[in-house]
């Protein structure tokens, strides 16, 4: 879901590797796993050429694997607005309405995003006041948005609040200077976002590349959640694109969990249901994990939030996909856990 970075571990690797592997031994392809509970869902060029069929079957699938918890990761793309607008210029088919009507009718909750930068990445680099620019820009063009899908949002039960699409790593946040930058631009869309829906939630996702120590990284979201006054952490697992280990994630998922204790702030841990594989052009590439690593993944989720999330159940694990989406699908209902 993020930028790859590479990094050098050493002898925290080790440390990590060591314990890791104790917390998570002796879950198999065999033991039934925990259920995931929802996914994300990406709007993409693609998606824009389905029809309502296409998405009534998708949803047909959410209800087999008993997802209840929905993440529209944005409704704009650079120039691509994927809902009805009467101020942009939407995609064939838009798709916002009918991912809110089905949701309705499954009694599902929504978490809606705004508008995602393809630049994003490499526009964060910049320095400090440039950086204040830019975040000042997205603030602005976010307002208009807001506004506008508050109006649509508001008429669906199944809508539960806004998911901030501008992802947070442990790279690019290291000084003072940049998480003030950071820190003042969050807090205003989540003032935006609440001057026009008092109900709603906020939620936001980040990942870890190993940057920081676990201590390091529960301080960095510590003060971000305070700052912003953030409702819901998505932290993505980082193991289908290998920026954490399996055998890590524990370390880090025990570091960030007491941040949840005793306020009305919650933890979802995102599983990545991805293996990422190398691409000569540089683009994102990955295909279906085993599930086997993924049912280890949820072991892990499991014990640190009621409400696992998947990325991305659209993306692999759609039997409308293929033979490896239709092959994982069967293979995880097979291995699930009967439901309570």
């Amino acid at each position: 879901m993020g930028e790859w970075q590479t990094r050098a571990r050493g002898g925290l690797q080790a440390l990590l590797l060591a314990v890791g592997c104790l917390a998570g031994a002796g879950h198999t392809q065999t033991a039934p796993q925990p259920a995931l509970t929802g996914t994300f869902i990406q709007p993409t060029a693609e998606t824009s050429n389905w029809h309502q069929n296409d998405w009534s079957t998708l949803f047909e699938h959410f209800r087999q694997l008993r997802l209840k918890h929905i993440v529209v990761q944005w409704t704009a793309f650079d120039d691509q607005v994927f809902f009805d607008s009467e101020t942009y210029r939407a995609v064939p088919n838009p798709p916002l309405e009918h991912i809110l009507r089905l949701a309705d009718e499954l009694n599902m909750d929504v978490l809606v995003g705004l508008a995602h930068d393809s630049e994003y990445w490499d526009k964060i680099k910049r320095p400090p006041a440039l950086l204040e620019v830019y975040f000042g820009r997205r603030r602005v063009a976010a307002q208009a948005l807001i506004r506008e899908l508050a109006a649509q949002l508001r008429k669906h039960p199944s809508f539960a609040g806004w998911y901030l699409c501008d992802e947070i790593d442990d790279v690019n946040w290291r000084t003072p200077e940049r998480r003030s930058v950071l820190h003042a631009y969050l807090r205003g869309l989540t003032d935006d976002i609440r001057r026009v829906d008092t109900k709603g939630k906020v939620a936001i996702s980040g990942f870890s590349n190993a940057a920081l120590s676990p201590g390091g990284l529960a301080a960095f979201w510590d003060e971000l959640l305070r700052a912003a006054s953030i409702d819901i952490l998505l932290f993505q697992d980082g193991v289908g694109a290998e920026k954490l280990q399996l055998t890590e994630l524990p370390i880090y998922l025990d570091a960030l969990q007491p941040l949840f204790q005793d306020n009305p702030r919650e933890l979802r841990v995102v599983v990545e249901l991805f293996q990422q594989i190398p691409a000569a052009d540089g683009e994102f590439r990955a295909v279906p994990a085993p599930l086997e690593r993924i049912s280890r993944q949820l072991h892990v989720a499991s014990r640190y939030t009621t409400r696992p999330m998947a990325f991305s159940v659209p993306d692999y694990m759609n039997p409308s996909h293929g033979a490896e989406q239709t092959s994982l699908f069967n293979s995880y209902l097979r291995n699930l856990e009967p439901a309570p």
